[in-house]
């Protein structure tokens, strides 16, 4: 067997080590991953998804909205936010489902459902 083709055979299985080898160079912790935004005043990107995944239902027709209020007429004021495609939303959606009213259960399955998705990306 030339050893070209050797190195070749091994090679994938390097990647993968140094890849998974990554996710744990910070020891274990996982606060950079949940950091507010930078003014500190809110904002916090998984709250915002939470919130989007949260509302979005055949109901309101699939609208990725922050919120929605309320006017004096009756009529509703929706906050859209458009930023990023559905897909992550209804992963996430997904993910909280069985959770009912429980937000605290809710945002630890979409961190959860983050973090798998990070790992998947570092293996690929």
């Amino acid at each position: 067997m030339p050893k070209s083709s050797h190195i070749h055979s091994w090679l994938p299985l390097a990647i993968l080590l140094i890849a998974l080898s990554s996710l744990f160079a910070l020891g274990g912790d996982r606060g950079w991953f949940y950091r507010s935004s930078s003014n500190g005043l809110g904002g916090d990107a998984s709250h915002e998804t939470l919130a989007i995944a949260e509302n979005l239902s055949p109901e309101h027709n699939f609208l990725m909205t922050l919120g929605a209020w309320e006017r004096e007429d009756g009529s509703f004021k929706h906050d859209p936010y458009n930023r990023f495609p559905v897909g992550g939303y209804a992963l996430v959606r997904l993910a909280i489902a069985p959770f009912g009213s429980d937000l605290a259960a809710k945002l630890m399955a979409g961190r959860a459902l983050a973090l798998l998705m990070f790992c998947g990306a570092a293996v690929f």
